[in-house]
């Protein structure tokens, strides 16, 4: 990972758990389901890389639930940290501020603003939205949809939406 990647990276993590109001050790942590997605995401690891992306993109306040997003719930396809470094030098690219358009457009893939739980992905998943792609996934032995994508970690719950883990990163 190069430097500024690392670089971007820590200070997006940085600023969400900043800017969310992460408790501090001090305090008792409130059950994973109370955190907002921002906050779920970095207690959960693993995910800093995908912070960084939506920092950078201008959709980490939305994620955290800052108003006015703070009514509206999301599901989000989450790649881990892993499949983000299997980009490479295309993830360095897309983290460049004069990319910042076609990095939503990648992030448009894995953040919905509407809560899907796993059980309802197939029958939502092809409602008009910002894009038109469907998808099929892989989770204990089901299959949903057209365009095959893992599952690891379904319905882990935040506050504010939905997060469902997911071992690659998905392109337009």
């Amino acid at each position: 990972m190069n430097t500024i990647r690392k670089l971007m990276i820590a200070g997006a993590v940085a600023a969400a758990t900043a800017f969310t109001g992460a408790t501090a050790f001090a305090q008792a942590e409130p059950p994973p389901s109370r955190l907002n997605v921002v906050d779920r995401l970095v207690a959960a690891g693993g995910f800093d890389t995908l912070l960084a992306a939506a920092t950078a993109a201008g959709w980490a306040d939305r994620l955290a639930g800052v108003p006015p997003y703070d009514r509206t719930q999301y599901t989000v396809l989450a790649p881990t940290d892993e499949a983000f470094a299997a980009l490479g030098a295309d993830l360095d690219a897309l983290l460049l501020p004069e990319n910042r358009l076609a990095l939503q457009e990648v992030l448009k893939l894995h953040i919905f603003p509407r809560q899907w739980r796993y059980s309802n992905l197939e029958s939502n998943y092809n409602e008009p939205m910002n894009f038109d792609m469907g998808f099929q996934t892989q989770h204990q032995e089901d299959v949903i949809g057209p365009r095959p994508i893992a599952i690891d970690t379904p319905d882990m719950r935040a506050s504010n939406g939905v997060i469902h883990v997911i071992p690659q990163v998905l392109t337009p």
